[in-house]
């Protein structure tokens, strides 16, 4: 049986998990998870903050792969940002993905202020790595 020395965990976690604020950071994909519903496979990508303050930080990204056209729109400039060759059709594995670098637009999710989601405002939130990265400053966090 596991032995607990609660006195010596600290209360309080050591990291924040208050959301990103608005900006473009570097980020890695750290991992790749499969997921079905219906019949249909989505993946889920984690990416990791490379560089700057936020460093570490994690950003959950779907591919959803349905023949919905933005959806495979959104794949095409993952991919496309992540240097992945777009120009032809491909099978897509997530070995292909699995620790590519680029940039992406993150902005507080409209319907939860909790969670950061990719802003795919700007040619769907996705650029090639350092891409007009912008370091975010402490005062220009909203909470």
């Amino acid at each position: 049986m596991p032995e607990m020395n609660f006195p010596d965990i600290p209360d309080e976690p050591e990291t924040s998990y208050d959301p990103l604020p608005n900006g473009r950071y570097n980020v890695s994909v750290v991992n790749v998870a499969p997921h079905y519903k219906d019949d249909e496979e989505r993946w889920q990508l984690q990416l990791a903050v490379t560089g700057g303050k936020y460093e570490g930080r994690k950003i959950w990204v779907w591919f959803y792969f349905n023949a919905k056209p933005f959806n495979q729109q959104c794949i095409k400039w993952a991919c496309k940002a992540m240097g992945i060759d777009v120009s032809k059709p491909r099978k897509l594995e997530m070995t292909d993905i699995l620790a590519r670098n680029c940039s992406v637009d993150v902005k507080l999710n409209d319907r939860d202020t909790t969670r950061n989601v990719i802003d795919i405002a700007s040619y769907g939130g996705w650029h090639a790595e350092g891409e007009n990265v912008v370091e975010v400053e402490e005062e220009d966090i909203p909470f």
